[in-house]
Formats: C-alpha cells, structure tokens, sequence
C-alpha cells in the first residue's frame, strides 16, 4: 500500500516538474544571438557568400560574378556570360556561448563551445539571350546546427547522471530569376524563391540511481517563399550604382513537441505530445551599393542593407515568444585588384581581394556586433574560373568574444 502511495506521490511530481520545467527555463532564458532558430555566424543573411564576394568583404550588390546573382541582385544576371554554371562549397566555424540550455541556467562551460560546418552550399546556372536573361540555383540559405554538449557525473566510479544536448537543421533555396537590360545603362531583375528545411533539437537527462530519463524533443519543418529583385545603373564605364530589396515574409513550420518521463523501475512513461503550426516572420531587406574602378587593374565597392528587425516575430507552438530586436544596418566594403598572367599562350587573370564588413545583431540585449575582415584570390580563364576567399569574424558587445571563420570555394565554367 505505502508502495503504490508513494509512487503515485512521485508521478504527481514528475508530471508538475514537467509542466513547469519549460517556464521555469523560459525565465532564464536571455540568448539573442543564439535563439534556437538563429542562423550560425549571423541573423543578416541574404545567402551564401561564393569566393569573390566573400573575399571582397561580403559585397554583392554589384560585385557577384555568378550565380548567386539571383540571390541578392538579378539585375546582375545581364552582366553574366551567355552561359555560367556554378558550384560553390565551403567551411565554416563559429563559436557560441549560449544556445539551447547551454549557459542559460542548467549546464554551463568554462570556454566558448565550437562548430565546424562544411557545406556543397550553391549550385547554379545562368543563361542570357538578347537582353534578357534567366537562372536557376539550389542554395543552402541557413545552418542550425549547434555544438552536441553533453555533462557526466560519477558516484563512487559509477556513471551516475548524464545530460546531452543537441540540435541540427537548415534552410534550403529554390531561385528562379528573370533579369531585363532596357538599355546599357539600365537593368532589372526579379526572383522568386521557394523555401524549405527543418529544424531537429533534442535533450536528454538521464539519472542511473534510481532509473529515470526525461527527453524534450521539437522538431520543425519549415516552408515558404518570398520575392527578391535588384537595379543596377551604369552610370559610366567606371562606376555602378545598384539597388536591391527582399520583401517580408512568414516561414511556416509544421512543429513538433514531445516531452517525456521514462522509469522502468516504477512501471512509468508519461508523454506529452504536441503538434501545431509555428510561423517566423521575416524582415523586409532593402540595399545599396556601388563599384568604382579606380584605375585599370583597381576597383573598390561598397554595399549598405537595411534589415527590418523590428517587425520580426516568432509564433511558437501558439505562443508569441519574445524577441526584442532592432533594426540593423550593415556595412561591407572591399577592393579588388585584377593582374595577369600567360601560360602557354594561354591568358589568366588573377583577381585578389581585400575587405571589410561590419554585421551589428537585431537584438537589443546583449548588444553585439561582428566585424570581418576578409581577403581572396582567383583565377580566370576564358571559359572557367576558380575563387577561394576567406572571412576572419569577430564579436563585441556581449562580452563573449565570440570568433568566426570562413572559408569559401567557388567553381564556375561560361561559355
């Protein structure tokens, strides 16, 4: 009789525990830079950087050489050779302080955690005919991931409790872009993108003496589209003027909730189950840039872009979750330098980059700020290309000195 009491007693707790347990988290809960659904590196995203662009301090507006024109400036497909494939790759590593519940109350590092991604992030291809042209891309736009954390302790050289934490996902593109030359001056594009992913996070405690694991389980698969499009203004042989925009949008997600209470000793399995639909609300992005040519072998550009952060908002599970962000404005600038070479009557250009970026966060507290700086270098043929550029990040404001890397890859053919 005391047996059955007191493992009712002990269910009743366990399930009050369970509710409570997420709110109880929530309180604690102060990430910003690293919200569950926060892409890595940074929120100001407008897709992957190939080579060139990410040598020459993240300037697309004007400077996108590519496929991924589509993605940013379509307008800038004009300016493409009648055919262009592309396939860009790249790795990148970021550090984070607090994701998940990963220095937000429940499990704390001494150091900064780490995650290395390497990625096949773009593959496009883009054809012109008369003075319109079209193209296609695949692109990854947003990585989730975070670094697997995981904490032990030991009774008497036993394993005792264990706590694992982890969480994956990304956002895929589908653009389809139209651009139109009205005349040498003057070009236009238009895109419509299509996109899907998912987002996977899972916890784990697990307690050995007595038996009892409590998982907490999400998932999300995420869906929608959105429309994007640029002008570029050929104001001379030797200076570009373009405009871009992304309009607002709301990605919506099929979500996933499962939350449960494991104890094979006293015959329990409690499981909390819950589907509904989350919506995230994207922001309106508007930019401006230029590209001035310096002298021959010498250019310089600059992009400014407006993220509209006031107005996103996360409906989560039915509930709208907190998310006091501002509006941001980044700044990226950078240099190119183009020489050649003969090998065997064969004529290379040799592109080398150098650049800037700063990349402040929508949240308003903890304040933070990245600062890139970047460099690369190519190598063009008459039918090929090859670009390698690199991007050194670093974070302030926090108070997490928060570093970031990239290296980036970019395999073209134009024909």
């Amino acid at each position: 009789m005391r047996k059955s009491v007191k493992r009712k007693n002990l269910s009743i707790i366990i399930i009050t525990l369970f509710i409570l347990f997420p709110s109880t988290l929530k309180a604690q809960l102060l990430l910003g830079q690293y919200e569950d659904e926060a892409p890595l590196m940074t929120w100001n995203l407008l897709g992957p950087a190939t080579g060139s662009i990410a040598g020459m301090g993240n300037v697309r507006f004007t400077n996108t050489t590519d496929c991924s024109a589509g993605l940013t400036n379509p307008a800038l497909i004009s300016k493409l050779p009648k055919l262009t494939l592309t396939f860009n790759s790249s790795i990148q590593s970021a550090q984070l302080n607090k994701y998940g519940f990963i220095n937000t109350g429940l499990l704390h590092t001494e150091e900064n955690s780490c995650i290395t991604i390497y990625a096949l992030d773009l593959i496009g291809i883009s054809y012109n005919f008369g003075s319109w042209g079209i193209a296609v891309s695949l692109a990854e736009l947003e990585n989730y991931s975070r670094p697997t954390a995981k904490y032990e302790s030991y009774y008497r050289e036993n394993l005792n409790k264990s706590i694992e934490y982890s969480q994956k996902g990304c956002l895929n593109n589908l653009n389809l872009s139209l651009s139109k030359r009205f005349n040498p001056w003057i070009s236009a594009g238009i895109g419509i993108n299509f996109i899907k992913g998912s987002l996977e996070r899972n916890w784990e405690d697990k307690n050995f003496m007595p038996d009892i694991t409590i998982t907490d389980y999400k998932h999300h698969d995420i869906e929608g589209y959105y429309i994007n499009g640029g002008l570029i203004f050929n104001i001379s042989q030797d200076f570009m003027l373009a405009t871009i925009f992304r309009s607002p949008y709301t990605r919506k997600a099929d979500s996933e909730s499962r939350l449960r209470n494991f104890t094979p000793a006293g015959n329990t399995d409690i499981s909390i189950e819950i589907s509904h639909k989350s919506r995230f609300k994207q922001p309106l992005v508007l930019g401006a840039g230029f590209n001035y040519r310096i002298s021959n072998p010498i250019s310089f550009a600059l992009d400014v872009s407006f993220f509209n952060w006031e107005n996103y908002k996360v409906d989560y599970f039915g509930e709208e979750l907190n998310r006091d962000f501002k509006n941001t404005v980044i700044i990226n600038a950078g240099i190119e330098y183009v020489s050649s070479v003969q090998i065997f009557n064969y004529l290379l250009k040799i592109p080398a980059w150098a650049g800037f970026s700063y990349d402040p966060q929508p949240m308003k507290k903890p304040t933070s700020k990245y600062h890139y700086f970047t460099t690369g270098l190519g190598v063009r043929g008459k039918h090929f290309f090859l670009d390698l550029g690199f991007m050194f990040g670093f974070e302030t404001g926090s108070g997490n000195n928060l570093k970031t890397k990239k290296a980036t890859l970019t395999l073209g053919f134009r024909f």
